[in-house]
């Protein structure tokens, strides 16, 4: 099958070509109105995600949201049966008979990003068949073997679960033809676009591509790293050999980083708990200059930054985990940035409800933890952040997550007095049982790093600020409680979790990575049961 190739270098297939039967890619001089402006980066080329959006944003206009909820359901019972799929392509039968290759999936995810999926479950069901659409299209045969701490990783990605997929006829639309295959690093940079877009969490797909630019030995720009380490930030998977390769080089000079860039790898290497002091000032040198006076630390912010810049600057601060002077200036030094600018109606008006909570919680981090700080900002000052804060009227509404009802069930069965996602200063709570002062921290897997019991840094700088608050904390970790398979046993850890919490005034010890209470067996025999009753002191 011949291919296209477009001006840019991008391989235009016709298959990618006819994903929808009124689909056609118009040059810049006819290009219709509501076509979608192509992204302009500096340094990459994002051709390939262009081209992908303007198929995806054709086929959403003649596709419904029930409609897409609909396949993806049927491609969930069926087996992940990729024929289930063809439907988001075209909607006749010319094309029933043809394989989904890689640039198809990436058409059916922008559909359904366009359509507004909320389900990210259905969406994400797709991950499995694009990590194996990058193994068959990408894998070399001749699998070369690399060395990380002495450990031998052989770079043949076929697991269980792909030799099933592999022997089933119809999983065998994976596949894809090399002229019909997009260059590798088109590839990864759409992926990456799309996940972050979707806010999909699935590692094993990003663990393929990781170690598919290694064995290639790719050629990584400087935007291309910045979009890299910005993707597997958002995946909370900072294992990877890849990282630590693309650390090194930006450590040793090897890119050069403008201001943008260096805010976006400020964020992500603070996210991954991987940013070290000399390379954390070399980045804070590209928006902000720190003067060591006699009075202290002294931080002046560049006037080229705006105000949500500066809110995500002094929330990265706040989850580096640190709680020295310098840390208490940085953010005083946003908080005053922050006031400055919202002199205009306009500034205070751009600003999102998201971005609003930041600011309240660097106002109450600022407050909890060094008082004498939080003074020093002026009346005048703290009244325009309350102006800012204030803006956000009206009745917040969170969304809750089975885990937290799961464990809401279980305290209103223990006749424990509870409130469900309690907004507290910039800090949205699980469940607090406020006549005892415990907040229960329902922590899901999305809370921890990919493959690991480890906490994230967002999430063990939220607990602490809790516990400044005047909290006690009461963790419940996912893998803790998927061990506990029958009820009694639930009910028991609950009350263990909570005697630890209210009682045991011990510090967590992050050392020991993972269990923060005793083991409690999910078979416990029946003998080794005491009705509630007959506990001494019981006070639910």
């Amino acid at each position: 099958m011949l291919a296209l190739r477009a001006s840019r270098g991008v391989f235009l297939t016709p298959k990618l070509l006819a994903c929808s039967t009124s689909a056609k890619f118009h040059s810049r001089a006819e290009k219709p109105k509501d076509t979608p402006t192509p992204r302009k980066e500096l340094g990459c080329s994002y051709e390939h995600y262009n081209i992908i959006e303007k198929c995806a944003k054709l086929r959403s206009e003649q596709l419904s949201h029930s409609l897409a909820t609909t396949l993806l359901s049927q491609f969930i019972e069926s087996k992940y049966n990729s024929s289930k799929l063809r439907q988001f392509l075209t909607s006749g039968d010319e094309a029933r008979s043809k394989d989904i290759t890689l640039n198809d999936y990436f058409v059916i995810l922008k559909v359904c990003s366009f359509i507004d999926v909320g389900d990210l479950d259905l969406v994400a069901s797709l991950s499995e068949n694009v990590r194996l659409a990058f193994v068959d299209t990408y894998k070399r045969r001749e699998s070369p073997i690399y060395e990380r701490n002495d450990t031998v990783l052989h770079a043949d990605y076929k697991s269980k679960a792909d030799k099933e997929r592999q022997d089933d006829p119809s999983h065998q639309s994976c596949s894809s033809a090399p002229p019909e295959a997009p260059p590798l690093m088109d590839a990864v940079r759409t992926t990456c676009i799309l996940y972050n877009e979707l806010k999909i969490l699935y590692d094993p797909l990003f663990r393929t591509i990781g170690n598919i630019l290694m064995e290639s030995n790719a050629d990584i720009s400087c935007q291309d790293a910045e979009l890299l380490m910005r993707t597997f930030a958002a995946q909370n998977y900072r294992d990877h050999p890849l990282i630590g390769t693309l650390v090194s080089r930006l450590e040793d000079g090897h890119y050069s980083i403008d201001r943008s860039t260096a805010i976006s790898l400020y964020k992500s290497l603070s996210q991954m708990e991987l940013l070290g002091q000399e390379f954390s000032e070399k980045l804070e040198a590209h928006f902000c200059s720190r003067q060591d006076g006699a009075d202290g630390v002294s931080f002046k912010f560049s006037d080229e930054l705006d105000t949500t810049e500066l809110i995500e600057l002094g929330y990265i601060k706040f989850i580096q985990g640190a709680a020295d002077n310098a840390v208490f200036l940085f953010v005083k030094s946003v908080l005053e940035g922050i006031a400055n600018k919202s002199d205009t109606t306009s500034t205070v008006a751009d600003i999102s409800s998201q971005h609003r909570r930041k600011i309240t919680l660097l106002t109450a981090f600022l407050k909890c933890l060094s008082e004498p700080c939080y003074n020093t900002l002026g009346d005048t000052n703290l009244e325009k952040i309350h102006n800012i804060i204030a803006a956000e009227s009206g009745y917040k509404k969170f969304r809750t997550t089975k885990f937290v009802e799961k464990v809401s069930e279980h305290l209103t069965k223990l006749r424990i007095r509870h409130e469900t996602n309690v907004y507290v200063n910039g800090v949205l709570l699980d469940i607090i049982e406020r006549p005892r002062n415990v907040v229960w921290l329902c922590n899901s897997y999305h809370r921890f790093y990919a493959a690991s019991f480890d906490p994230t840094a967002e999430s063990k700088a939220l607990e602490r600020l809790i516990r400044a608050f005047g909290f006690k904390t009461c963790p419940i970790n996912y893998y803790q409680w998927g061990r506990l398979k029958v009820k009694r046993t639930r009910f028991a850890y609950i009350r263990m979790a909570r005697y630890y919490a209210i009682n045991d005034h011990r510090q967590y010890d992050h050392r020991y990575a993972g269990w923060s209470l005793p083991y409690v067996w999910w078979n416990t025999s029946r003998q080794d049961q005491m009705h509630i009753s007959n506990y001494i002191k019981y006070e639910p």
